[in-house]
């Protein structure tokens, strides 16, 4: 792994076992984003104009559209509790 030896800061993306042996022997950081499948478990009411949900688990930054109208989601991760009313 020469090419990783003569950058700045190295880092292991997604390596295989003998990658990620050799990044651990060379103190390297290592990113492995396949693992990032997390569960999210939602539950909600609606009545009329009004909804409200929680959720449960790791969600990521986004935009949240329904009907049309979108708007911006934060990250979060555990307990989320939502309250919206449209009139």
């Amino acid at each position: 792994f020469p090419l990783l030896q003569c950058v700045g800061h190295p880092s292991a993306i997604n390596p295989d076992a003998i990658l990620s042996l050799r990044a651990m022997a060379e103190g390297w950081p290592i990113h492995d984003f396949r693992r990032a499948h997390h569960p999210y478990f939602s539950v909600g009411y609606i009545h009329e104009a009004t909804r409200f949900t929680v959720s449960y688990g790791r969600q990521r930054a986004g935009l949240f559209c329904v009907g049309g109208v979108c708007r911006p989601v934060p990250a979060s991760n555990g307990l989320t509790i939502s309250f919206t009313q449209s009139f």
